[in-house]
């Protein structure tokens, strides 16, 4: 993946905990990892505990033993362990306000994250969403917004993120430089928006966000490589709207009701640019039921989003689609057949599609599968907390077959037998969100600590000053692990590393 080499390697002594499929949590415990100054695990193999640092450097092959090393050897492994980093397949920077700045003239400020949820999508998008992405015009505001964002991530555990940045190109330049100066594994777009549904004063044309989406893919290569740890994503921002909505916005927004966010034109023009560069493409489809229906009556011939997709050459193997909550079982085979990703974002289907992904069963089905924040349609910029709702959600998907009001008792449904337990959410949260963004083979990639994979990996903390679970003696790993995860916060992430790379520390300056 075109890695800079890191100071120096890492020999890492303690519990290592992944999730290798959904139902498996494995637990490593007495385990040294020895990862290269590349960033690449070339051992991780059962030790006994108490070895020398001359012992624990015996550990490395003889072809790893030049340069410096670095030794770190955790604690008791009820007490520490590290966990793969976190994957965010959704991601919208531009709504991550903090105190401090980008105040409306009265003083409040203009889109705090976890606030603005008292309004449906589409008044949302025009009263809150719109204006403040329109602030990133000037990129001076993105230099304040989006090292924050980052930073926040980070802490958080997140070491990979997808993001949908604004229109503007310097802007988003601005997002891709930020994250990689951090230290921060992301793809990044440049929204792409010429229907009426956006406002003028945050309207391209066809032909300015072609020019400017071809113009930041090669800046993106150029300035990171083509396989880098920043990479560009073609963004065109969703094709239809919400009908629905958009009648209560026709006295403030000059727009037509039935307009897309993307025109056919710039659809086809975006989907030749990521086939001319083999880039990835995001987008949202099958939101909303309203957003579903205003598609079938703007384009009577193709009636749904994936048919537009398709026919604009945005179906690719390298294409990862927000929300699929209306998905039909149809088109879910059709998007399997063209190995494309779906991202479930917990938070925001509930809030704004009032709907969930199925996630068994379209996985079940051979669709790959992510998780997302979509801050601010999330209010938390957390995966461990939507890895929580996660597990929600599948209950909330199976109500209406376990529900018996007024069923006769013959006619109820067996149990479902409910299957995303907190390690399928934490599945989708690392192998999940790695195979959707082409981060993850039997060869390499991220997402597990195996040999040969990239060390990106969170240091977690299980007994920490102030956290929001309690420490019970007598639980062995997995029970306290399983408590962080449910309850736990970015108080018991204590160290995050990128490629082998340290990138943010409890008590750092973070």
């Amino acid at each position: 993946m075109g890695n800079p080499p890191n100071a120096s390697s890492i020999i890492i002594f303690g519990t290592f905990i992944d999730v290798p499929s959904p139902t498996e949590l494995r637990i490593r415990e007495n385990h040294v990892c020895v990862v290269n100054r590349h960033g690449i695990i070339v051992k991780l193999a059962e030790a006994p505990p108490g070895l020398s640092e001359e012992e624990l450097l015996e550990q490395v092959d003889q072809d790893n033993q030049t340069g410096d090393w670095q030794i770190i050897r955790l604690g008791d492994g009820s007490r520490e362990v590290v966990f793969p980093g976190l994957i965010d397949c959704v991601k919208i920077p531009c709504h991550h306000v903090s105190a401090g700045f980008g105040h409306e003239a009265d003083g409040s400020l203009a889109h705090p994250l976890g606030t603005k949820t008292d309004l449906p999508l589409m008044q949302w998008l025009n009263q809150y969403t719109f204006p403040e992405e329109s602030r990133f015009s000037d990129p001076d505001y993105a230099n304040k917004v989006y090292p924050r964002l980052v930073r926040r991530l980070l802490r958080n555990g997140t070491t990979t993120a997808l993001y949908f940045a604004s229109s503007h190109l310097e802007a988003t330049k601005v997002l891709a430089k930020t994250c990689a100066e951090m230290g921060q594994r992301a793809f990044v777009g440049k929204n792409c928006s010429d229907g009426e549904l956006c406002p003028e004063y945050y309207r391209e044309t066809t032909e300015g966000s072609t020019k400017d989406t071809r113009e930041f893919v090669e800046w993106c290569r150029a300035e990171f490589g083509k396989e880098g740890r920043v990479r560009a994503v073609v963004t065109p921002r969703f094709v239809g709207v919400s009908s629905r909505s958009l009648r209560s916005l026709r006295l403030s927004l000059t727009c037509h009701a039935e307009t897309p966010t993307c025109t056919p034109s710039l659809l086809k023009a975006l989907g030749s640019i990521a086939r001319e560069y083999d880039v990835a493409i995001q987008t949202h489809a099958a939101e909303t039921v309203d957003q579903v229906a205003l598609v079938a009556q703007k384009f009577p011939a193709e009636k749904r989003d994936i048919p537009i997709l398709r026919a604009s050459g945005l179906l690719t193997p390298r294409t990862i689609l927000a929300h699929g909550c209306h998905l039909t079982t149809s088109e879910v085979r059709e998007l399997v057949e063209a190995d494309v990703a779906v991202t479930s974002c917990p938070y925001s289907n509930i809030l704004f599609s009032r709907a969930t992904l199925p996630i068994p069963r379209f996985h079940d089905m051979g669709l790959k599968i992510g998780l997302g924040t979509d801050i601010s349609g999330g209010w938390s910029s957390s995966i461990w907390e939507n890895a929580r709702l996660a597990v929600l959600q599948d209950r909330v998907d199976s109500f209406v077959r376990t529900g018996t009001h007024s069923i006769p008792e013959a006619e109820v449904e067996a149990d479902p037998g409910w299957e995303v337990t907190f390690v399928y959410a934490l599945y989708l949260s690392t192998v999940g969100g790695a195979r959707s963004l082409g981060l993850h083979s039997d060869e390499g990639g991220v997402g597990l600590f195996e040999v040969g994979r990239e060390f990106d990996a969170v240091h977690v903390g299980l007994d920490v000053e102030d956290q929001r679970f309690e420490f019970y003696e007598r639980e062995g790993v997995r029970d306290r692990f399983e408590r962080f995860v449910l309850g736990g916060d970015d108080r018991n992430v204590v160290g995050v590393w990128v490629g082998g790379r340290k990138v943010w520390e409890r008590g750092g300056g973070g």
